[in-house]
């Protein structure tokens, strides 16, 4: 903890000595209230020391004063200013505080007194990666591991800047191989539980977050990485008690708000849920679209003297399903500006011909930027302005307006088919994050098939011929391939699909919104935890009164929830 000092006077103080030694005994113990108050008294009594400075300053930090800190290594360093610990310290402290310039300025400095210094490579590999100077970055994160190739953080950091470049599976390997060093940092594991995560593997994801806490105990983004992944794993009560304990130290964490805002939600807790729901847009960031736009959020209320811009994030299904309250902001007297992914333009526009409907682009196109825009507001956000209560979800039949032409030939292409209902049907998801849990295999859909009576349409995404032929060695004729599969670039396509079926039988994905959305009859086969807007219990959706939910009764059986799908078509029954 001590460092070596330059002083220019040869003797030090020895009072000043034993109240350092006391202090560094004390911090070593942990007592550090005890040992600010020594390593206090020995600054008094020499304060032409930096080591005293220096050590004054590891305590302030690990008490969590970062001001306080940050001015005794500033001061340790106008006494010598080549005092390499405080040079490094300080870069950490500005590195914690999102000052990276300033943290780069420190390690270089620290790096012209002593260049052989591999964490020093290290870390200005990765301020230089936050940068966007991805090519200092690799120099500097090689250089850090020609000098220790077993640098677990090093390690770490050439995954990050892997994962920068697209490549996950290089991503993975590097903080694989941190993890495997003699000290692997928490970072590394923490970074693995986030590809885990990613890639659909949230039970993997919950044993590398611990293992990342075990080494961070008080990292709150680890927490409420580790509550998310809880989530997604079905077990609400552990992600719930982990909430609580991370928010007992960042009572303001928005990503904890956030999570506790799904669960309050997801069981149906409208008035605790949008209390926190809408802290993701308590200030713009880089994950949603609100810094494009100088107009503030809107409140609600109806907009005087201007106009109200409306944009769509997240995936297709959360547009379609927010797209349901454009329809309330514009019975309210707004004029409207929809800002929208290119698939869905031509469909709000006839959907919503009073509103002036935009292609989402970076930087924005025109209309959406313009200077009558005086309020905004993510679709996503729109629940707890509009819904906050359940007597607010209307009793609708259908908001989207396909294209009629579509729907007509897809309707005669369809009779060709046989005779019988005409229903379409989706099975699986290639979300690779959420996709693997609500996601089944086609022959687990043989008593659906097997239904009398009914011609079956694949609306799965792209071609799935093989399954589907597969299925016909089987004796299975009555299931046909999509007449137009690539109906993920095609959103028109499947609304109009859709439209000419009789019904749909779906998992609980695209198809199901957008079924819901025309207000036509279908059943949803929903997983045991779902996102939130399907809840965790009844066998109705109040964003779509046509749909049936049919749930997953445990995670991992499908036989069941399917069972009654079959039974309920048997019966000609495709809708509550």
């Amino acid at each position: 903890m001590t460092s070596t000092s330059n002083r220019p006077d040869a003797e030090a103080s020895p009072v000043a000595q034993e109240r350092l030694r006391l202090g560094v005994s004390l911090a070593r113990k942990d007592d550090l209230e005890r040992a600010d108050r020594q390593l206090a008294a020995a600054v008094a009594l020499d304060p032409s020391d930096a080591r005293l400075h220096y050590n004054f300053a590891l305590v302030a930090a690990r008490q969590g004063r970062g001001r306080v800190a940050e001015s005794f290594y500033r001061s340790a360093l106008s006494l010598d200013r080549r005092h390499r610990s405080s040079l490094n310290n300080l870069g950490q402290l500005l590195m914690a505080q999102k000052r990276q310039s300033e943290a780069e300025t420190q390690f270089r400095a620290s790096l012209a007194c002593d260049p052989v210094q591999p964490h020093c490579h290290s870390a200005i590999g990765i301020i230089c990666l936050g940068l966007n100077r991805v090519v200092e970055a690799r120099h500097h994160l090689a250089a850090a591991l020609a000098l220790a190739p077993d640098y677990g953080l090093a390690l770490h950091n050439m995954g990050l800047l892997s994962d920068r470049d697209g490549r996950a599976d290089a991503a993975k390997h590097w903080f694989a191989l941190a993890t495997a060093t003699k000290d692997p940092p928490a970072e590394a594991y923490f970074s693995l539980g986030v590809a885990a995560q990613k890639a659909g593997h949230a039970d993997r994801a919950v044993g590398l977050y611990r293992e990342a806490l075990a080494r961070m105990p008080d990292n709150t983004d680890a927490r409420a990485n580790l509550a998310n992944a809880l989530i997604e794993v079905g077990d609400i009560d552990e992600a719930l008690a982990e909430i609580g304990r991370a928010l007992d130290g960042r009572p303001d964490h928005p990503d904890l708000l956030w999570s506790l805002s799904w669960i309050k939600l997801l069981r149906g807790d409208l008035d605790a849920g949008f209390a926190t729901y809408g802290v993701r847009w308590a200030r713009a960031h880089e994950s949603n679209r609100q810094k494009q736009f100088n107009a503030p959020l809107w409140d609600g209320r109806r907009v005087e003297h201007g106009r109200l811009l409306l944009w769509g994030e997240s995936g297709v299904g959360d547009e379609v399903l927010c797209a349901g309250m454009i329809g309330d902001a514009l019975a309210a007297g707004n004029q409207v500006v929809i800002e929208t992914d290119r698939r869905f333009v031509p469909l709000f526009q006839r959907s919503y011909p009073g509103a002036e409907v935009v292609l989402r682009k970076t930087p924005p196109e025109p209309p959406a930027v313009a200077s009558d825009i005086v309020a905004q507001s993510s679709t996503l956000r729109l629940p707890m302005l509009l819904r906050r209560r359940w007597q607010d979800f209307p009793k609708h039949q259908g908001y989207l307006k396909p294209d009629p032409v579509r729907v007509a030939d897809y309707r005669q292409r369809f009779a060709r088919l046989g005779p019988g209902r005409k229903i379409g049907l989706a099975w699986a998801s290639t979300n690779a994050r959420t996709g693997g849990r609500k996601s089944t295999r086609l022959e687990d859909w043989m008593p659906v098939l097997s239904v009398p009576g009914v011609q079956f349409v694949s609306l799965q995404y792209g071609a799935d011929n093989r399954q589907i032929e597969l299925l016909r060695t089987r004796g299975v004729s009555n299931l046909w391939a999509n007449p137009s599969p690539d109906i993920r670039a095609d959103l028109e396509a499947l609304a109009a699909q859709i439209a000419a079926l009789d019904a749909v039988v779906t998992i609980a994905g695209i198809n199901a919104h957008m079924c819901g959305a025309l207000g036509k009859p279908g059943l949803v086969l929903v997983q045991h935890t779902p996102l939130w807007f399907w809840f965790d219990r009844g066998e109705t959706s109040p964003w779509y009164p046509s749909l049936t939910l049919i749930r997953q009764d445990k995670s991992l059986d499908w036989q069941a929830p399917i069972a009654r799908i079959a039974a309920a078509l048997a019966t000609d029954r495709p809708a509550g």
